[in-house]
């Protein structure tokens, strides 16, 4: 749900020097429908290594693909992405079979507190269509 704290929860992860926030530019999201066709295909296959290595060719993909986003400078010394793009929970099980050590924090907030950060919100600042 908009407001519901992913961005200061980023922001917190973030301010450790070895984390880098992406925002929701989500390499993974990105990527799911290409995953799954080839999770799917291994499947078919009938083969566990061809699942596997399905899991590991998409997981380097992935990670390339994140790490590619860190910005120059801080390449060295980043060892751990955020990728807070909220819909990636349609993923969960997607995203624990490519990267299995990859920990998800969930963030929830008041209900009330939303609504209200929502009526304060000036969205005719915000031009949505183009």
């Amino acid at each position: 749900m908009m407001r519901s704290g992913s961005t200061l929860l980023e922001q917190i992860l973030a301010s450790h020097s070895a984390v880098c926030g992406l925002g929701e530019d989500s390499v993974f999201g990105a990527k799911a429908d290409g995953i799954v066709g080839a999770v799917s295909g291994a499947v078919r296959s009938g083969s566990l290594a061809a699942l596997a290595a399905a899991a590991a060719a998409s997981a380097e993909e992935v990670v390339a693909g994140m790490l590619g986003r860190v910005p120059t400078g801080r390449r060295g010394a980043v060892t751990r992405v955020v990728d807070k793009q909220l819909f990636n929970f349609k993923h969960l099980g997607l995203l624990h079979l490519v990267l299995p050590d990859a920990p998800v924090l969930e963030t929830t907030r008041n209900f009330m507190d939303v609504v209200f950060s929502i009526y304060r919100h000036n969205f005719n600042e915000v031009r949505w269509w183009r």
